[in-house]
């Protein structure tokens, strides 16, 4: 008897593959580990997790972590601290880096032309047009986000004497810097024009005069300069103090006592630090 030839058939049978998340486990051919920088400088607005790795990343890596937006950028001059459980719930987790116990973003900026101040110096109708500032003191942690920003000067008041005046400066376009005051020192004596100028012997105690840039109850930043770093803290001042005077300010949260220099409107540099 003789059997009827069979051929073979193949069977296909399709298989179900679902597409998980992109992570530290399913990278395919991903690199080894990398190490989050423990400090970068950015310009953008917005932190994302891509600006935190190191150059030997790859490509691949990169574009999974551009995907993770920290925030908003610290303002120019500033800076923000990720601590490693919080970089951890915001994704970073999930991709094959390792994360340090801190990482400090910092915010890169450009010096104060002071030329593009002395433009909006020469709008500001209360000085007289013919006096020229011989000296602009600005602070030193004043930077703006963008290289030509364009400066208002939102009001002026007496300085220390009848050469100086204090000017209260911001960025036209409100992303570009922050708040700060400019010093002004004239050869000549000052004489206001459309303004009268606020006496500047009358005192709030301790000698300070009525251009106060930091008071009780309103919160101030607290900057440190040591070694190469620069770290900014709330604090609260404890009396009324103007430009370059020495004032005590409280930390609340250590309960401690600084004896600070002010440096600008709600700024102030530590000078040494006392008990309570």
């Amino acid at each position: 008897m003789r059997w009827p030839s069979c051929k073979p058939i193949l069977l296909l049978v399709p298989a179900c593959c679902p597409v998980a998340p992109l992570n530290a486990q399913n990278l395919p051919n991903a690199s080894a580990v990398v190490t989050l920088r423990e400090s970068v400088s950015i310009q953008q607005p917005r932190i994302r997790l891509s600006d935190l790795l190191p150059a030997s990343a790859d490509q691949q890596l990169r574009q999974a972590a551009v995907a993770v937006d920290l925030g908003r950028s610290p303002e120019p001059g500033s800076f923000r601290v990720f601590t490693s459980d919080e970089l951890s719930r915001r994704g970073a987790s999930k991709l094959r880096v390792q994360i340090p116990e801190e990482v400090v973003v910092h915010a890169d900026g450009f010096r104060v032309k002071t030329s593009a101040l002395r433009r909006a110096l020469a709008d500001l109708k209360a000085l007289p047009t013919r006096l020229t500032a011989t000296e602009i003191s600005i602070p030193e942690e004043v930077v703006t986000r963008t290289e030509n920003a364009v400066f208002r000067v939102v009001r002026a008041e007496p300085g220390s004497d009848s050469h100086t005046v204090m000017a209260f400066v911001k960025c036209e376009t409100r992303t570009d810097c922050g708040a700060y005051v400019a010093r002004l020192r004239f050869s000549e004596t000052v004489h206001w024009t459309t303004v009268e100028p606020r006496p500047a012997v009358k005192t709030f105690g301790r000698g300070t005069t009525q251009n106060s840039l930091v008071r009780p109850g309103r919160p101030a930043s607290l900057r440190f300069d040591e070694a190469g770093m620069r770290i900014t803290m709330p604090v609260y001042p404890l009396r009324r103090a103007a430009m370059g005077e020495s004032v005590r300010v409280l930390d609340k949260a250590s309960r401690r006592i600084y004896l600070a220099r002010v440096s600008g409107e709600n700024q102030v540099v530590a000078h040494l630090e006392e008990k309570k």
